[in-house]
């Protein structure tokens, strides 16, 4: 997992585009442990990209630093996908 995070923080750097660890991996940045095997994209549009990158928390994993959103917004995405697909 550490080189998958190493290779986005590289690319985020490069592009100077902000990549955002969401999920259950970004939950770990606030100390709550759940088991998690995938890596998932998120694309928003760029005021909410702008926003939540804003607000980011920056988390040392290994040698690489992730920025991982707010709770707040860890919360909402969770909302979203749960009324985008109850089941």
């Amino acid at each position: 997992m550490q080189s998958v995070l190493r290779l986005l923080a590289e690319i985020s750097e490069e592009s100077h585009i902000p990549i955002l660890l969401i999920g259950g991996h970004a939950l770990q940045a606030y100390g709550v442990s759940r088991q998690t095997m995938d890596v998932h994209g998120l694309f928003a549009d760029g005021g909410t990209a702008t926003r939540m990158s804003g607000q980011a928390t920056r988390w040392v994993v290994g040698e690489t630093t992730c920025l991982v959103p707010a709770l707040p917004h860890l919360v909402a995405m969770k909302l979203h996908a749960i009324r985008s697909n109850p089941q």
